[in-house]
């Protein structure tokens, strides 16, 4: 899977307030990012085998919002595994695409 558009993509919003949203098995959450970087990052694979060796990794201030709850974004990181990448979608204010573990939509807020 080529990530380049998708990091091209994200560039663009550098300093903007972003939403991530993720289905994966059944759960739902949403995160609200202040998009400080945004880098493909290669790793050793985790002990859960959760993260994939290469991910998307979203550098910024933020919150998620799970269940009506909301946490301050640990670490001030989020990571998105990129194993079976696929249907990319990408316009001037969305990027939505599905991996192995879900389905990601990431919007800005400032449109």
């Amino acid at each position: 899977m080529n990530s380049i558009p998708i990091l091209d993509a994200l560039g663009r919003w550098t300093n903007q307030e972003l939403t991530i949203s993720k289905q994966e098995l059944g759960n739902n959450d949403e995160t609200i990012l202040t998009l400080e970087d945004a880098v493909i990052k290669e790793q050793q694979p985790d002990r859960d085998d959760y993260l994939a060796p290469t991910i998307l990794q979203l550098r910024g201030d933020g919150i998620i919002v799970e269940n009506e709850k909301s946490a301050a974004l640990p670490y001030g990181t989020y990571d998105i595994s990129l194993e079976e990448v696929a249907d990319v979608q990408i316009t001037d204010d969305l990027i939505s695409f599905h991996t192995s573990k879900g389905q990601y939509r990431i919007s800005s807020n400032n449109n």
